[in-house]
């Protein structure tokens, strides 16, 4: 039984040759880094979405789930600060969906790449014996000096995230418990917007040093980046953005609000490490887009709990000083 998404990833990557000079950067960030020329590199990711795992139809029609699907793999080029460029779309489809079906989720997916200006490329259909299949190749590119990479935050950066955390998975568990009405938690589940043109100027700034986007959980994708950098974080609690009836919806959900907002998932935001003197590169309406939740610190500090399971390498504060536990991780396809 395989008990862990990361450590399968750890141990594919251990085996994973390199058999040219073409590839920069192979597993391990949020796309994969490919020499272009003098001044670009080209990025490179996949993600697959499968019906019962990443979706259910009850809850989306086939043009929300084009869209969608387009939004999560262009989160992964914002993530490095690139601009995305062509998509392969791949599909499995079982015999309960028609042709209608398969035009409605390419009219999605066309009406997303055409607002960013991106070519759906080539692809592969296939029939699948009972679950609807998405795989998506997206290319993008980035210039070489504006790249953004996990393993490249640090000590006393501050931390900032684009926009609300936890609407989606707030979404998901409304339509599950048959709260159908459309709103702010429903659509940033069915049609999230990630910062792909935000994230390009981000890309600019110097001072901007890591970026990763926000698919797993804020507490999980914060340790990739805290792993690869070798840091450790305080979290303040009280600075995560949310809608602003998000704990009243949690209370009528009977969910942990701590658990729902830093594990939740797949809010498609940016997490991103900038120094003090970086806000300063922003005008005064995009320091309004950002939200400071924290700081990066050296693993050293002695702050640091290491039986804070099971991140012991972040501290998660209240206004009041009081610190918070967290028993349950973020996403990982195995491990829940």
């Amino acid at each position: 039984m395989i008990s862990s998404e990361f450590d399968l990833i750890k141990k594919i990557k251990l085996n994973a040759q390199s058999h040219n000079n073409n590839l920069v950067m192979g597993i391990g960030d949020d796309c994969a880094v490919l020499e272009k020329d003098q001044e670009t590199y080209f990025l490179v990711s996949t993600d697959c979405l499968i019906e019962s795992i990443h979706f259910n139809l009850r809850y989306f029609s086939f043009k929300e789930l084009g869209q969608k699907a387009a939004a999560v793999n262009f989160s992964d080029i914002a993530a490095m600060g690139g601009t995305p460029l062509h998509l392969f779309i791949s599909l499995g489809i079982p015999k309960t969906i028609d042709q209608n079906d398969i035009q409605e989720f390419y009219l999605g997916l066309n009406d997303y790449a055409n607002k960013h200006h991106v070519t759906i490329a080539g692809g592969d259909l296939s029939k699948s014996p009972k679950h609807f299949f998405i795989n998506i190749n997206i290319i993008g590119e980035v210039k070489k000096d504006n790249i953004k990479l996990r393993s490249q935050a640090k000590a006393e950066d501050k931390l900032y995230v684009s926009g609300n955390i936890g609407s989606s998975f707030i979404g998901l568990k409304l339509l599950e418990r048959k709260h159908d009405e459309i709103n702010a938690f429903t659509k940033a589940l069915k049609t999230p917007q990630p910062p792909v043109n935000f994230a390009q100027k981000l890309s600019t700034i110097r001072d901007v040093h890591a970026m990763i986007d926000i698919s797993d959980g804020l507490i999980q994708d914060l340790s990739h980046i805290l792993n690869d950098s070798k840091l450790g974080a305080i979290i303040n609690f009280d600075e995560i953005p949310t809608e602003t009836d998000f704990k009243n919806k949690c209370k009528k959900l009977r969910l942990n609000v701590l658990e729902s907002l830093l594990t939740g998932g797949e809010d498609y935001q940016l997490l991103f490490s900038m120094s003090k003197k970086g806000i300063k590169s922003l005008s005064p309406k995009e320091q309004n887009q950002i939200f400071c939740i924290g700081k990066l610190i050296d693993l050293k500090s002695q702050q640091l709990d290491i039986e804070n399971y099971p991140y012991p390498n972040i501290i998660i504060r209240d206004q009041a000083g009081g610190e918070y536990k967290l028993d349950k991780t973020g996403w990982d396809h195995f491990g829940r």
